[in-house]
C-alpha cells in the first residue's frame, strides 16, 4: 500500500448574501490558468447576482496531477488531477445545500484544458452523474487519446530526472521517490514536458468515442469555437520582426515534421494532400500574412475545431440538448494596428464574460457591450435551464448540419461550421487509415464522421475547472 498523503483541495465559493432558499447550485470549472485569473468580482457581478452559486476548484496539475506509466501500471496512479476534481464534486454535492444550493441542479464549466476536463467528466461513468449541464468552451476531450505515447515517454523523462528507479517493480518505490522529492526538483524535471489524462482506470475506462455512447444520454452541453483558436499560441505573442520571414517553406516544413511524418510509409502521400489543402500554389512568398494564417489554421483545425465538432456529432445520437456557437466578432482595438492576422482566438471571450484581457486592453464599445450581454445571458440561461435561449433570441440545438449560433452584436444562426476542414480530415483518415485527431486507427472515428451532412435549402480544463450551482 502507498504511504499516506494528506492532500488539500482548495475551493472558492461565491454565493449571495440574501435569502438563499431560492438559489440553485452550480459548479463551473474556473475559466483560466488554474482559476487564478478569473476574479471573484466578475463571477459575483455576472453570475451570482443572477441567483447562481459559483465554486472554483483547484486540483493537482502537471507531474503532480498527471504523471503516468499507463493506467495498468500500479506504480503510479493515473489521472490524479481528475480524481481531485471528483473529490471536489463529491464534497460540493454533500455540502452545497448548506449554502442554499441545489445539488440536483449543477453545471460543470470549463475553458481550454478545463473544457477538456469537463468533457471527460461528462463522459465518465463515475463523475457524470453529479451534473445536469456542461459548458465546454474552446476545447474538447476528443483528441486526448493521441497523447498516450507522449505521456509515457515524458513521464519516464521526469522520473529519470528525479533519479527514480524505473526498473523497480515494487509498487511503493516510484511513488515514494516522487513523494520524497522537493517541489523545486520536480519543477526542474518536468520543464518542457506536457502530460495529459489517460484512459483505462475506473474514472475513464475507455476512449471518448465509446464513453459518449454509454454515459451521455440526454446530457445538456453548450460548446463553441473561435475563428482561429491557435492564433493565441502561434503568433499573437511573437515578435513582429519574425513575421516577414514566415514563408511557404516555413509552413511546408511544419506540415512535414508535425503531421506528415505521423503517417509512416504513407508520409509522402499525406504530405502532398496536406499541402494541396492548406497552401494555394499561386501565393507569393512575400504574402507572409497568408502563411501565418494557414500555419495557424492547421493547428486550430487539429487541436480545436475538428475535435469539438467530432464530439458534437457523436453526442447528437445520445441527446437533443447540444448547443453549438461560433464567435467570429472582434473589436479591432484588441490587436496592434500592424498585426497581420486579425481573427478571434483562444481566450477571446474573456473580456466579454469576465472582464479579463489576454492581449491588449481596450474599452468595450457599444457593439462589444451587446456581445457581452448576449453571451452572459446565454450562459446564465443555460446554467439555470439547460437552454441558452432568451426572450429575444432562440438558440437552435445542434444537428447533423452543425447548426450553430453566431455570436456578434446581432446574433444569427449558421450551418456547416468548418465543414470543408471537417471533411478534409475525415478523408485523410479514410485514405491513410490513421486519424490524426485522435491518434487512433481510422475505424474508430466512423460514428463521429458519418452523420455530418451539408444542409439542404429546405432546411450545442488551463487549464480550468469551476462548478456552477444554479
Amino acid at each position: 500500500m502507498h504511504s499516506a498523503m494528506l492532500i488539500a483541495i482548495f475551493l472558492t465559493l461565491i454565493f449571495p448574501f440574501c435569502d438563499l432558499t431560492s438559489f440553485d447550485a452550480t459548479l463551473p470549472p474556473s475559466p483560466t490558468g488554474f482559476g487564478n485569473d478569473v476574479t471573484c468580482e466578475s463571477f459575483a457581478e455576472n453570475f451570482v447576482n443572477e441567483g447562481i452559486i459559483v465554486v472554483n476548484i483547484q486540483y493537482r496539475v502537471a507531474a503532480l496531477g498527471f504523471l503516468t506509466l499507463g493506467c495498468s501500471d500500479p506504480r503510479i496512479p493515473c489521472n490524479i488531477g481528475l480524481w481531485d476534481m471528483l473529490t471536489a464534486f463529491q464534497f460540493v454535492n454533500r455540502t452545497i445545500s448548506d449554502f442554499g444550493g441545489n445539488a440536483q441542479d449543477m453545471t460543470a464549466w470549463g475553458h481550454s484544458a478545463g473544457a477538456m476536463a469537463v468533457g471527460l467528466h461528462s463522459m465518465s461513468p463515475i463523475s457524470s452523474k453529479f451534473f445536469n449541464n456542461f459548458i465546454a468552451m474552446s476545447a474538447s476531450a476528443w483528441p486526448v487519446s493521441r497523447y498516450r505515447h507522449q505521456n509515457w515517454v515524458q513521464s519516464r523523462k521526469i522520473l529519470q530526472g528525479l533519479k527514480c528507479n524505473l526498473s523497480d517493480t515494487d509498487s511503493n518505490s516510484i511513488f515514494e521517490c516522487v513523494n520524497g522529492t522537493s517541489l523545486d526538483d520536480l519543477y526542474t524535471a518536468q520543464i518542457d514536458t506536457h502530460l495529459w489524462p489517460e484512459f483505462g482506470d475506473a474514472l475513464l475506462p475507455d476512449i471518448p468515442e465509446k464513453m459518449v455512447r454509454e454515459n451521455t444520454k440526454n446530457q445538456r452541453l453548450l460548446t463553441g469555437l473561435m475563428t482561429l483558436e491557435s492564433l493565441y499560441f502561434t503568433y499573437l505573442k511573437s515578435s513582429p520582426e519574425i513575421f516577414p520571414f514566415i514563408h511557404r517553406d516555413t509552413v511546408e516544413e511544419y506540415i512535414n515534421s508535425s503531421f506528415a511524418v505521423q503517417y509512416g510509409i504513407d508520409s509522402i502521400g499525406a504530405y502532398t494532400a496536406l499541402l494541396d489543402y492548406y497552401l494555394a500554389s499561386n501565393v507569393s512568398d512575400s504574402a507572409f500574412p497568408y502563411f501565418m494564417r494557414q500555419r495557424t489554421k492547421i493547428d486550430s483545425n487539429t487541436g480545436f475545431d475538428i475535435p469539438v465538432l467530432r464530439e458534437v456529432n457523436a453526442r447528437l445520437s445520445e441527446s437533443p440538448f447540444v448547443y453549438l456557437y461560433y464567435f467570429p466578432y472582434f473589436n479591432p482595438a484588441q490587436f496592434d494596428a500592424n498585426f497581420p492576422v486579425k481573427a478571434t482566438y483562444h481566450c477571446h471571450e474573456f473580456p466579454y464574460v469576465w472582464g479579463l484581457y489576454k492581449d491588449n486592453f481596450y474599452e468595450l464599445n457599444d457593439e462589444d457591450e451587446k456581445v457581452a450581454k448576449f453571451l452572459q445571458n446565454a450562459l446564465v440561461n443555460f446554467i439555470k435551464t439547460g437552454n441558452p435561449s432568451s426572450g429575444n433570441f432562440t438558440w437552435p440545438p445542434a444537428d447533423a448540419s452543425m447548426t450553430h449560433t453566431v455570436i456578434q452584436p446581432e446574433p444569427t444562426i449558421g450551418k456547416d461550421l468548418f465543414k470543408s476542414d471537417y471533411d478534409f480530415w475525415d478523408s485523410m483518415a479514410k485514405k491513410f487509415q490513421l486519424d490524426i485527431i485522435t491518434g487512433l486507427p481510422a475505424a474508430t472515428i466512423e460514428t463521429t464522421t458519418k452523420n455530418y451532412t451539408t444542409h439542404k435549402s429546405v432546411l450545442l480544463l488551463a487549464i480550468i475547472i469551476s462548478l456552477i450551482i444554479a
